[in-house]
Formats: C-alpha cells, structure tokens, sequence
C-alpha cells in the first residue's frame, strides 16, 4: 500500500508542465501525445500511469490516487527529482513530456477530438505591380497537420483584416477532411489594388478546438519590381565524417516579382565547409526559378553552422539560407526512431486494431545494419508486427528510413504493453520501442437461448409450451423413481 500511495503521489506530479512550460493554457501541448505518454511505460522496466492496480487507471477524470493534482506540469518535474518512488522516471520525461502529459488529464477529452498544428503563422509577398498577381509568399505554404485522434474537417478558410480583398486563399485544406496524422497545405494568392503596405489573415474554420490563424502581408507598387522567393529557408545535413563530402541539396529561386532580377553574387560561409554552385548568377526573368547547389565537407567534429548568401537587385537583398550539419572522426550509422512509444486506442478482445508505427530513420553517416526486429515483454502475445512494417532484417542507408508498424490483438481485458526492439550495429546496439494499449472485455450477448428439445414438437404439444408445463413435467420425472420404488417395498 506504502508503495502504491507514493507512486502515485509521484505520478500525480509527473503529470504537469504543460500549463507553464507550454506558455499560457493547456490549449498549448498536445494531448494526443500526452495520452500516448500516459499510457506508455516511459522506462520500459517501470510503470505506466494507466495501470489499474499499482497507478492511475486509464481515466484521468476518475481521479483514481488524485491524479488530477497532475495537471499542474511544475509538479511532474519536481517529483521526478524529489520523490524516491519516481527515481526511474529520470532522464525519461522531458519538460515537453511533462506539459503533454499535463494536457491529457487536465482534458481527456481532447486527446480523443481532432487538432491543428500549423508549420507557420504567416505568409509574406515581395513587392508586387498593382493589377498584378503574386502567387508566391515565404514560405510558399503552410502545412496544417490533424495531430488529434479523429478526423478533421474544415469547413472553411476564411479572409479579414484591413485589406483582406487583395488576397485568396489556395490549396489543399480548404473544404477538406484530414485523417489523423495527415496533412494539407494553405497557401494564398496577392493581388495589389494600391501601393503601400497591404494586410490580411486567413482564419481557418473546423471542427477542431482550437483553429489557427495566418497573417498575411504585402507591398503594392507601382512600377514593375523583382523579387526573390526562396523554396527553403534552412538546409541540415545529416552526420557526415570529418573530410568526406554530402550528398548535395538544393534550393530553389523564384523570382516572383514582374521584373528582371540580376542575382550579382551566390556565395556560401565558411568556406570550404560549405561549397555550393548555381545557375542564378546573372539575369532571371520575372516569374523564372533558378537551382542553387549546397555540399557539406566538415573539417573537424561536432555541429558545424554556416550561411548561404545571394546578392542581387532585389529589394530584400540579400537574402540568406542558414546552414547546418553534424560530423564525426569516424563513420557511424545511427537510429532515430520518431517516438519511442506507441499507443493504441481502447480495443475489444479479440479484435484486431488498425495499425500503428513510427518511423525509423537511420541519422548517421554508415549503413544501419539490421539484425533482427522482435516484440517482448509482458504482454507481448496481444502485439504482432503489421502488414505495413518495412524495418526487418537488413540495411537502412544513410538517411533512409523504414516504417515499424505494429497491431494490437489483445487476449484478455486489461491494459497491455509490450516492447518492440531492434538490434542493429548503430549507438547502444538496439533501440527499442514500447507499445501498449487497454483492451476491453466482449460484451454480453443479448440473444435468447433455446433447445430443440423442448419445442412443442418435440413433447407432443401444439404451440407454446409454457414454464408451469415444464415445471410439472420437472417433477413428474423426479417423483418416478421415488413411486417404483414403494411400489417394489410392497
């Protein structure tokens, strides 16, 4: 008992940081995930906080050991340092971890309702003619992502602010329904009806909580201009060995404007670190795009920044695309999993759940080597790989990736968890992933029972046979033998 009430004391303040770490409201982390967490086995050797007997039960809103105290994230990371019972959980939950968590029990219900992550919260035009038409901000779109648990369906983009006429909103969300985990893209279109500074927002309807929205910004001018629009604002290279050179990536320039650009200069720093080359220099046309090529040569270990820099006639001039890139003394695969836990919603017994996974992705500078994939742990008869898992046994190129995917089968009620390990020649030797879910019991069946042989057929009558009948022909077989019997006596 001494034991139960101080883990769950301890889980009672693992389950907080998100009001404060996430800034202003719980609105801010992200339930889903704290749900997935919940009920997860963070250590995989310790314990869930939906286990039934020892912790938390798999509802919050029960408050089974006070776990609503745990919507308070501070409390989560302060227990994990000063409860002794929260000692394994160190190094396991991160401030992140702890305001999802936080986000779960203080609403349950919203790790269960659709979510909107948007990648921006602004789309800005260059200097564009009056009358005429930019199709092409920065960036060039935004990605909203449903990061809940049910469909999203967007019922509407809607326009305001100041100037909201000389903007139109494009792209895949409007009228759209997204699966969860799926994405859609939003973009606009400008189109100056005067000079000077012109303002909007994009505001998005749905059935989501919370729904974001988009600023959106431009200049009209009154003679024709050029302008550049860069695909990508940022480029990261995986870990590559001190000496040897990337695998190139690419960005390209649009001129978006509807005037010549002259791009006079396309330069990288430091150099030779990071070389690149173009076919920018010189004159694009209004509305043409040009490819800038970037390579990555460390020349000692560690993450190693740099900045590509393109001059031109542009009014934002010059424009500039940040580096990054991670090296090593010698080659060495490495395996990055894109969570390290898996959990599935509330399955039946016997029932296969739809598939769920992560993916694994092989973030070091050496082919990942595969030695086998295999599911352990208490309960690992109610998991078994899924029909869309593509890690097995073999290799993963360098920044390759394959997808484990899992199915959940339970057996029995109860909450299930199980372990996914692959052992490879990466970091550690093996990564593993934990996967749980609750499984909930058959329910009863509600069909009547009958017997062939008591239909009326069978005893001689017609029509229903009623219960007083087969009480009296209960008795009549019980009272023979008792009658013969008397009857030999005499």
């Amino acid at each position: 008992m001494k034991k139960t009430l101080k883990l769950a004391t301890s889980l009672n303040a693992v389950m907080g940081t998100a009001l404060l770490l996430a800034a202003s409201s719980v609105c801010a982390a992200d339930a889903v995930r704290g749900k997935q967490l919940y009920e997860a086995k963070l250590n995989p050797v310790y314990l869930s906080c939906s286990e039934n007997t020892q912790c938390h039960g798999p509802n919050p809103s029960t408050n089974m050991n006070k776990i609503r105290s745990g919507t308070d994230p501070n409390k989560i990371i302060s227990a994990i340092s000063s409860v002794g019972k929260m000692g394994p959980l160190k190094g396991y939950v991160t401030a992140t971890d702890a305001a999802d968590m936080a986000a779960y029990i203080a609403n349950p219900a919203a790790a269960s309702a659709p979510a909107i992550s948007a990648s921006a919260t602004a789309l800005a035009f260059g200097s564009t003619q009056v009358g005429a038409s930019n199709t092409s901000p920065v960036p060039a779109s935004v990605t909203l992502t449903n990061t809940g648990a049910s469909n999203l369906v967007i019922t509407a983009v809607n326009k305001s602010g100041t100037n909201a006429a000389d903007f139109t909103a494009t792209g895949t969300c409007i009228g759209a329904t997204v699966a969860p985990n799926g994405t859609c893209t939003l973009s606009a279109t400008f189109a100056p009806t005067a000079t000077g500074t012109r303002t909007g927002t994009l505001t998005v309807a749905s059935n989501a909580p919370t729904n974001p929205a988009i600023s959106l910004s431009g200049t009209g001018s009154a003679v024709p201009v050029a302008s550049v629009n860069l695909n990508r604002t940022s480029l990261s290279f995986s870990t590559q060995t001190v000496g040897t050179t990337s695998a190139v990536q690419q960005v390209t320039l649009t001129n978006s404007g509807n005037a010549a650009l002259t791009v006079t200069q396309v330069a990288t720093s430091p150099n030779p670190e990071f070389a690149s080359t173009s076919t920018c220099v010189g004159t694009v046309n209004a509305g043409a795009t040009c490819t800038i090529s970037v390579t990555f040569t460390p020349t000692a270990a560690g993450t190693r920044p740099g900045s590509l820099t393109i001059t031109s006639n542009a009014a934002t001039s010059p424009n500039t695309v940040s580096l990054t890139g991670n090296s090593v003394l010698t080659a060495s695969p490495i395996c990055s999993p894109a969570n390290s836990a898996v959990a599935f919603p509330t399955t039946t017994v016997g029932v296969m759940s739809n598939s769920l996974g992560t993916t694994i992705t092989n973030t070091g500078n050496a082919p990942l080597q595969i030695s086998a994939v295999a599911l352990s742990g208490a309960n690992a008869s109610d998991f078994r790989m899924g029909p869309g898992n593509t890690c097995a046994v073999g290799s993963v190129p360098v920044g390759g990736s394959c997808l484990l995917e899992v199915a959940f089968q339970p057996q029995s009620a109860g909450t299930k968890t199980a372990t996914v390990t692959l052992t490879h020649n990466g970091s550690g030797g093996s990564t593993a992933v934990a996967v749980s879910g609750t499984a909930a019991a058959q329910p009863a069946s509600n069909a009547s029972v009958s017997s062939s042989a008591l239909a009326p057929s069978n005893i001689g009558g017609a029509g229903s046979v009623s219960f007083e009948q087969l009480l009296a022909l209960g008795l009549s077989l019980l009272l023979v033998p008792t009658i013969r019997r008397r009857y030999a006596r005499r």
